[in-house]
């Protein structure tokens, strides 16, 4: 290149240069403001997504919570459930074991008298068990009868009804006429003195022993 050439060259290149300068600058302030609101934006932006996961995360949390609170509810009222099944049957056991006490004919009779005396009628029939009518029935019958005669004088007819009942012990108490049925039987006694019986195991049942009640249930999975 010749030295006119060279010369051409160094003034365009500078002219160029001088020319680009101020848009460079403004480029860069452009970038730079560019740059600004992108982090502004960003920033926003990322506010606003922490903010939707905290909401997120807090109502998530509300209903784990809640759930949570639920359950436990539940596993506290399963617990109590357990200890009251365990009592009825507890309850339920003892009563299976009177037929074999020296008592037990005294109870079927108490329970017969009770069941003639809620009834009104002259004629009644009681169906036992057949272990029960085959070592206690007649002379039960004749018991009832007097027994009715002195304390409520009423004259009643008694008979042995040849129906048998499967019971746990006690016994049905009906009117000839089929009208009038007192069930004297243990499961029904049960069934009729539950709620009173819960009720009480409820007052004295303490948070330690629905606890314990839950281990024991866990320990059984």
């Amino acid at each position: 290149m010749s030295d006119a050439s060279d010369a051409l060259a160094d003034q365009i290149l500078e002219e160029a240069r001088s020319k680009a300068e101020p848009i460079l600058r403004r480029a860069q302030r452009q970038a730079a403001e560019t740059e600004r609101r992108a982090r502004e934006e960003a920033a926003e932006r990322r506010d606003q997504i922490l903010s939707r996961a905290r909401e997120r995360a807090s109502a998530e949390e509300h209903r784990v919570q809640a759930r949570t609170e639920l359950e436990a509810l539940n596993i506290r009222r399963g617990a109590r459930e357990e200890i009251f099944n365990q009592m009825r049957e507890r309850a339920m056991a003892k009563m299976r074991e009177l037929p074999a006490d020296e008592n037990y004919p005294e109870a079927l009779l108490q329970l017969a008298f009770s069941g003639l005396k809620a009834m009104s009628g002259r004629r009644f029939e009681l169906l036992m068990r057949s272990e029960d009518r085959d070592r206690f029935g007649e002379r039960l019958a004749k018991e009832l009868r007097d027994r009715a005669a002195d304390e409520l004088g009423r004259q009643v007819t008694v008979n042995v009804a040849d129906e048998q009942i499967e019971a746990a012990g006690g016994l049905l108490v009906q009117r000839e006429d089929g009208r009038q049925l007192c069930d004297q039987t243990f499961e029904a006694l049960l069934e009729r003195m539950w709620p009173e019986l819960r009720e009480a195991v409820a007052e004295i049942l303490t948070p330690e022993e629905v606890k314990a009640a839950q281990s024991d249930s866990d320990e059984g999975e």
